[in-house]
């Protein structure tokens, strides 16, 4: 009886694992997607506005479906799932913005490729989820192909100031991702993306406070809202959500072997609709990411 039990939860167990994995980059295809929406947008938009106004885009969709399904969060544990929303987009985009304000951006593509690094150290003595070989061979080959899609390269002119900045803000983007973990094992992914939805906009309005924008006027020009709303939406909504379930079945450190697969999805879609094209590094580089995916796909098969 105990092997046929065995025989039955095991299917189940993969499948939801697969369906965490899935989750994962159903999330990463929602940001390439808002990313590919901000690209054209941030050229006629202040940044510190659009993220602000992307966010409440978001909001208004979140805590109503939230509502209408019986999964507000908490008010005993809402201050603590509201946790990922202070790093992530809080400070996540303070430090960014701050450091990118003085430092090269390519400079900033290639700290942020070590984000995936950064979740699996702080993944082992917080979450207790001890990084396996082929876990870290994932990040490797996916930081690697980071590197190359985003033609990164280490600038000697960047400034001390800028770049301490930037690795605050990657810190806070691993914290989010851990915290996330610790969190959706016991919390609805909705819930999760309601209480972050508020916790980010209060860090946000806060931000507009002490660095106001020059000028609202573009803003509130009719055309670009609606592009505003959706990538909101995909971007802080839908990929939040996607993320949050995906972790419930995901360890953190398996979960960020996956984020470079952004780059790729991002790759792609400017190559089809912005007409960007890829050169031989960037194609290597894509190469490694989808290549890190099937390192990470394989061992969830040979773990079940």
């Amino acid at each position: 009886m105990d092997q046929l039990l065995t025989k039955i939860r095991t299917p189940l167990h993969v499948s939801r694992l697969h369906l965490g994995y899935a989750g994962i980059i159903g999330a990463c295809l929602c940001v390439s997607v808002a990313t590919l929406l901000t690209k054209h947008l941030v050229q006629n938009v202040p940044p510190q506005a659009l993220v602000f106004l992307q966010l409440l885009a978001s909001a208004t969709v979140i805590w109503p479906a939230a509502a209408l399904t019986g999964r507000l969060p908490p008010r005993r544990t809402a201050l603590r799932l509201a946790l990922p929303g202070f790093l992530q987009p809080g400070l996540v985009y303070l430090f960014a913005f701050a450091g990118l304000a003085i430092t090269p951006a390519n400079v900033e593509s290639l700290l942020f490729a070590f984000e995936s690094v950064l979740v699996v150290l702080l993944a082992w003595p917080l979450l207790r989820e001890r990084p396996k070989a082929s876990t870290l061979l994932s990040v490797a080959l996916g930081t690697l192909g980071v590197i190359l899609i985003t033609g990164a390269a280490p600038d000697r002119t960047a400034p001390v100031v800028g770049v301490v900045l930037i690795l605050l803000g990657v810190l806070a983007a691993a914290l989010d991702t851990v915290a996330s973990r610790a969190l959706a094992i016991n919390a609805h992914p909705l819930a999760m993306a309601a209480a972050s939805h508020t916790a980010g906009l209060v860090i946000i309005a806060v931000a507009l406070m002490i660095w106001p924008v020059q000028s609202w006027e573009l803003v509130w020009r009719a055309a670009p809202l609606p592009a505003i709303a959706v990538s909101g939406i995909l971007l802080h909504g839908v990929a939040t959500i996607l993320f949050n379930y995906g972790l419930s079945h995901v360890e953190a450190g398996p979960a960020a072997a996956l984020f470079p697969a952004v780059s790729v999805f991002t790759g792609i879609g400017a190559y089809i609709f912005l007409g960007e094209r890829l050169n031989s590094p960037q194609l290597a580089g894509a190469a490694l990411v989808i290549g890190a995916a099937f390192v990470m796909a394989r061992q969830s098969e040979a773990k079940h």
